[in-house]
């Protein structure tokens, strides 16, 4: 059906049952897989192909042509490979590609040749070379431990390694001299490869950096860096930021950091989600508000807080702040001290003493205990009005 009415995007996604994504996630049984037919690759007309879930393909695929010569878009996620190879062999046959998608794949190996699929060993795929990708430029690749593109054209790469196998991971950054947007998860990249990034990176304008536990003093000096985005659960000391052209900053991090901007555009969008730690009590987060330099940042700021239970005693242990508590832009909520309504007099009063916002939004994933805060925070602020 596909070949005789010349489809040009075709997307098949057979989604695994909640069983797969449990923690015995290798008790799979892999006979369900759907065997996908080999002349789907044999279809010209192709310009998208997406794969997702439970697919499969044994080692047959290397016996048919692939004749996908005007694909240009590949999603491979999820799929059950008998040869780890079967990805490198599709890919190498799609001249025009411009944007690769591949998210962790399995490869199985029979323990028996002459056996039932049901008893294979399963494990995710853990290297890919990829040659001659002369227009690619989108390139999205997750659960993979050692990737080599060559791709000299490539203007947006994620990459995503798995954090939790004792493999390193290896990948060719500093060849992508051309990129645009780079986002990097679960990688060691150091302080001293992110001081050189204009330089590996000149055109860099989106960068985006989540769980680089080696990252300790951040320093960023880029002239066309528009958007920045760092979430990191490791111990950051300093970010220094020097993007004249910085559109957009997400900060998610240790709430003791010192973050400075050297320079930075009048339309910036400051998001922040400091990570609290009960370790350093609640008052670290007026702190790490007046570690924002210069102070008219703060007009561009909204500020995140979350409210975990357990620390209420530092809530309730708070001195008085005798100078005027600095102007955020906005304070989103995303919780209240829902089980003790008595703290919510204390809890505010610390939020409202470590910051003064224009706008309070209010974001609970639960209902419960939020219509009471919500009234609560809403006469506390009414009264206060009437006062001043």
């Amino acid at each position: 059906m596909v070949s005789e009415n010349r489809v040009e995007v075709l997307e098949l996604c057979l989604l695994y049952s909640a069983t797969y994504h449990g923690p015995d996630w290798r008790a799979y049984r892999y006979d369900r897989q759907y065997d996908l037919p080999h002349c789907v690759f044999e279809v010209k007309s192709l310009t998208k192909l997406v794969l997702k879930g439970k697919i499969r393909l044994n080692q047959s695929f290397f016996n048919h042509s692939i004749k996908l010569f005007s694909l240009r878009t590949l999603c491979l996620r999820e799929l059950l490979l008998e040869d780890k190879g079967i990805i490198e062999h599709l890919i190498s046959h799609c001249p025009l590609l411009e944007d690769l998608t591949v998210y962790c794949c399995l490869a199985y190996y029979r323990k028996n040749p002459f056996g039932s699929i049901k008893f294979v060993e399963v494990k995710f795929v853990e290297s890919l070379f990829l040659h001659g990708l002369q227009k690619l430029k989108v390139a999205d690749i997750q659960g993979i431990q050692e990737v080599y593109i060559d791709a000299p054209n490539l203007e947006n790469l994620r990459y995503v390694p798995f954090y939790q196998l004792e493999s390193p991971f290896k990948v060719n950054l500093d060849s992508f001299t051309r990129l645009r947007c780079l986002c990097l998860w679960n990688t060691d990249v150091t302080d001293k490869w992110l001081f050189d990034l204009s330089h590996k990176f000149p055109f860099l304008e989106h960068l985006e950096l989540c769980s680089c536990p080696m990252l300790k003093r951040i320093n960023i000096s880029s002239a066309r860096l528009m958007i920045l985005k760092f979430s990191n659960d490791s111990d950051v000391k300093e970010v220094n930021i020097d993007a004249p052209n910085l559109l957009s900053f997400y900060y998610c991090g240790d709430d003791r950091a010192i973050i400075s901007f050297l320079t930075s555009s009048d339309h910036l969008v400051f998001d922040a989600s400091p990570a609290h730690d009960s370790r350093h009590g609640y008052y670290s987060l007026r702190e790490f508000i007046q570690n924002i330099k210069p102070q008219k940042v703060l007009a561009s700021l909204s500020l995140s807080v979350y409210h975990s239970n357990g620390i209420e005693q530092n809530c309730l242990s708070i001195q008085q702040v005798s100078s005027i508590p600095p102007s955020i832009k906005c304070l989103e909520l995303d919780s209240s001290p829902n089980e003790d309504e008595d703290l919510y007099f204390h809890y505010m009063n610390w939020l409202l003493s470590c910051c003064c916002p224009k706008t309070i939004s209010f974001f609970f994933q639960y209902d419960y205990g939020m219509k009471l805060f919500i009234v609560f925070v809403f006469e506390l602020l009414m009264g206060r009005k009437k006062q001043e």
